[in-house]
């Protein structure tokens, strides 16, 4: 599955943590548990590719998983742009995937502040970002977050409707050319499950049915549950879901 350019499941998110000094230790918390994890996952590699001329380890051990900062707003949204569906041939989008929503500057710092975005970090060059959110705190949610909450009595996750579940977004994924088949978007991955697990019951994302790079990705390979399908226009879109109280190692 990490062979794969850049996952394109679009949702946009505000607030994941209530209170700063709750998030700060939250942070660390996760960042202590994914050296230990990946640790051990991850097979070390001193190989790598070139990339702004320095080298790319093809290993992801010395990754750096955290969430965003308003810092990392302004390579955020450059990575956002060079991946958006209208930056993209068709044939790109055929075999990467793509992204859209128009992420700025601006909002990536705000979501940024809101500690929903996470990153992958490797030495100062951003590898990757995730969003993750309550779906419950976008003050304007763009038209599939508002289908998908419109959908939420009519969905499933383990007997119960989603309505009725702790869960929050996943979304957008985007991963950096140079990082693409080393790790990263399980890295991500698996981030984003450990730091959902003490907040939400299930992390849901969703899914444009013509970016087939992403479900591949998310349903084939990270073992994320289909739980059923909006339309919006012309357009269809499929709901996806994975517990967040799973092991640490996604897709197991």
């Amino acid at each position: 599955m990490d062979d794969t350019a850049v996952t394109g499941v679009r949702g946009l998110g505000r607030r994941v943590a209530a209170g700063s000094e709750v998030l700060r230790e939250k942070r660390r918390q996760v960042g202590r548990h994914l050296v230990d994890v990946l640790g051990d996952v991850v097979e070390r590699d001193v190989s790598g590719t070139v990339y702004d001329g320095q080298l790319v380890h093809d290993s992801i051990a010395a990754m750096d998983y955290r969430y965003a900062t308003a810092a990392d707003a302004p390579a955020m949204a450059e990575l956002f742009a060079a991946n958006d569906y209208d930056s993209l041939t068709e044939q790109e989008r055929a075999d990467q995937g793509f992204v859209q929503g128009g992420l700025d500057v601006g909002r990536l710092r705000s979501m940024a502040d809101d500690g929903s975005l996470l990153v992958a970090d490797d030495a100062g060059r951003l590898a990757g970002l995730l969003g993750l959110a309550a779906p419950g705190s976008m003050p304007s949610p763009p038209p599939p977050v508002q289908a998908l909450l419109s959908t939420q009595d009519s969905l499933q996750w383990q007997g119960h409707s989603l309505s009725s579940t702790r869960w929050l977004l996943y979304g957008p994924v985007v991963v950096a050319a140079a990082y693409r088949g080393k790790g990263v978007a399980r890295g991500l991955f698996t981030t984003a499950i450990q730091a959902a697990s003490e907040r939400a019951d299930v992390v849901v994302a969703f899914i444009e049915l013509a970016n087939q790079t992403s479900w591949k990705v998310h349903v084939d390979s990270f073992g994320m549950t289909p739980l059923g399908e909006f339309v919006i226009g012309d357009r269809a879109y499929g709901v996806v879901g994975t517990s967040a109280k799973q092991s640490a190692e996604p897709g197991a």
